[in-house]
Formats: structure tokens, sequence, C-alpha cells
């Protein structure tokens, strides 16, 4: 099936393709070839792919977008390779491929849980520079959208190995960075911080940390 399936270019097999292999992930035992079918997935990801004049197929973008989004976040066996792609990703100067990252990361927050946990600093310190650098509301968005996800996703995990809450160092992580904008005479970002933690508060809903 990987063999069959690397390489495709055609957008009609490729929205065939991620169906397929959503199929494969849910009903068949991937343990073993799950590395090479993430890559001959993830070698997609970002999307770039523009629609032709009067395509008779009508495949837009979106369509590409959100099925290889559904392979991506299908499986936790995914999750230590597609973190790191994310975030490289999220370095790029291609808003789209931002925004994608950031959705991407929002989407697979719960199936990714363990592994945004091993590395929750740096997950952070990415969303927050993006928001506090940001020049394009839709990454900003796209930003609250993942810090609301991954919040809802640490709040079902009631406590880690060391005993400690998840959804608590995750929120004082955020804390750390926001409390001092607060206290700042330069107003300008107050703004961000208070959409940030106002995120915080919309993802933990009635969790008591």
């Amino acid at each position: 099936y990987i063999q069959a399936i690397d390489g495709e270019k055609d957008p009609r097999n490729l929205l065939i393709i991620f169906k397929s292999s959503l199929l494969v992930i849910h009903h068949l035992p991937i343990d073993n070839f799950a590395e090479d079918l993430f890559e001959v997935s993830a070698c997609y990801f970002p999307i770039d792919f523009t629609p032709p004049a009067n395509d008779p197929h009508h495949i837009t973008r979106d369509d590409l977008v959100n099925s290889l989004r559904s392979v991506l976040c299908a499986t936790h066996l995914f999750a230590e390779s597609c973190l790191p792609l994310l975030m490289e990703k999220l370095s790029s100067d291609v808003h789209s491929a931002k925004i994608d990252s950031l959705l991407t990361l929002a989407a697979g927050s719960e199936v990714y849980r363990r592994v945004i946990l091993e590395h929750l600093e740096q997950v952070w310190a990415t969303i927050r520079n993006e928001v506090y650098q940001s020049v394009s509301e839709a990454v900003e968005e796209a930003c609250h959208v993942a810090v609301r996800s991954i919040t809802r996703s640490l709040s079902l995990v009631t406590k880690n190995v060391d005993g400690k809450s998840s959804l608590l160092q995750w929120v004082e992580l955020i804390l750390r960075d926001c409390q001092r904008h607060f206290s700042s005479p330069d107003l300008k970002l107050l703004p961000p911080t208070s959409q940030l933690l106002y995120c915080v508060a919309e993802g933990s809903g009635d969790v008591m940390l």
C-alpha cells in the first residue's frame, strides 16, 4: 500500500489516498509501518495547491488540507514525528503554513497529548511568539484555537507521573509570561495577552486546578 501511494500528485487521487489511509489506520495494525505511512502522508504537508481555472472536479485546497489533517491526527503513533514537523512549519514565513500547523496541532491535541506534555515549554513558546509577533489576524486566531484545544485536552488528564496536574503545568507556563504584560507601562501587548488568558479559561471549562 505504501509503495502504491508514494509520490502521488494528482489531487483527485490524493483525496482517495487520504480516505484510504484513514481506513488503514483505523482497521489494521500499523505499528510496524507507522513511520513509513506517516512519511508518505506528511510529505504533502502543508498543502500547496491552487485549483486550475474552471476545474471540472471542483477540488479545493481546503478539501486536501482537511483530508490530510484527518490522516495526520488519526493515531498517536504519528505524534513523535508530527509534532516536530508542526513546530518546524510554524517557523515558516508563509502564513498558510503557520495556520495549517496550528490548526493541525489543535485537531491532534488529544491524540498527541503525551508528546505535547513532553515538549510543553516549546509548544507554548512557539504559540506565544506567533501571538505577540503576528501581523496576521488569521494566524493569531489559529493560535487561539490551538491554545483552547490544548487546554481542553490537558484538562482531561488528572495527574502526571510526577503527581502534578498537566493542566496546571500548562497554565503556569502561560501565566508566567502573561503576568508581566499586565504591569508593563507599554499596553500594546495587553489585548493579545487578555485574549490568550480568555482562551485558556474557555478551554479549561469547569476544571479545578
